[in-house]
């Protein structure tokens, strides 16, 4: 299927791919992964695909650390604390004390640049007052929170702190125009594309059989200072398949205007996050 799909798009697409650095909002260095690729190997992954950043958060965190003390002459890391101690946390770290305030501490120590990705299932499930006090704490170190929600969690997040800082996981899978009200009215909201190249519906990839999508292509320009790429390296297939997850990246780019292109593909994770000296 994944072949078919990426054939199809290929003989539509008549620009060519883009050819610019990358900076990937959306990356995971998980303990399911240190056996089979190591940090000089993971790092050395990234840099051959022209990825010069990556946003990181690993399950557990020490991934993340591992990858921030390997050190890379090319590749940055931007460190996000992640509260998973191991995978089934994503459904249950919100009400569980230990992995709030193991995240206090950590965002304490100012070893991290954001929060997240955290995964947040439905408004409910922020209603504690431990989690709004850590929402409010992330907002007010000026820090950033990574969510993997709906529009409707982003809605109420910002309701509990408004002056949030939001990079929207997989842009919430919400379809453009929903995404597209969501920027418009939230000026703090961010969003990265991983695992949006392709989708089921006709409104839910990037990527469609007539090219790219004219509703999300609108969508890119309307907003090009508030979105990145992404790979979502969750396990070890995502890394392994890592060239392919960037040339698909890089094929959608270079059908968009140069200086929109640019904009999600560096220039933006660059702006919020520093750039690679």
């Amino acid at each position: 299927m994944f072949v078919a799909l990426v054939s199809v798009a290929s003989s539509v697409f008549a620009d060519e791919p883009y050819q610019g650095r990358l900076f990937d909002a959306h990356v995971h260095y998980s303990h399911q992964t240190w056996d089979m690729i190591d940090t000089e190997a993971a790092l050395r992954l990234l840099d051959e695909v022209g990825i010069t950043a990556a946003l990181m958060s690993s399950t557990p965190d020490e991934g993340t650390l591992k990858m921030v003390h390997k050190k890379h002459p090319r590749v940055h890391i931007v460190p996000f604390y992640r509260p998973y101690k191991e995978n089934k946390d994503r459904v249950s770290w919100f009400k569980n004390p230990d992995r709030l305030r193991s995240a206090e501490e950590a965002l304490e120590s100012g070893g991290h640049m954001g929060f997240g990705e955290v995964h947040i299932h439905a408004p409910i499930n922020i209603a504690d007052e431990q989690v709004q006090d850590l929402i409010r704490r992330v907002a007010d170190r000026g820090l950033f929170i990574q969510v993997h929600a709906d529009h409707d969690v982003i809605t109420r997040i910002f309701e509990i702190s408004p002056n949030s800082k939001i990079i929207w996981a997989h842009a919430g899978f919400d379809p453009p125009d929903v995404v597209g009200r969501m920027m418009d009215k939230q000026g703090k909201l961010w969003a990265d594309l991983s695992l949006r190249e392709f989708g089921a519906d006709d409104d839910d990839g990037i990527v469609d059989v007539e090219g790219i999508n004219l509703k999300w292509k609108s969508l890119l320009i309307r907003h090009a200072d508030r979105f990145m790429i992404g790979s979502d390296t969750w396990n070890v297939g995502r890394w392994l398949g890592l060239p392919g997850i960037i040339d698909e990246n890089r094929m959608w780019l270079g059908h968009l205007p140069k200086y929109v292109a640019d904009q999600i593909a560096h220039q933006n994770g660059e702006r919020l996050f520093g750039r690679l000296k």
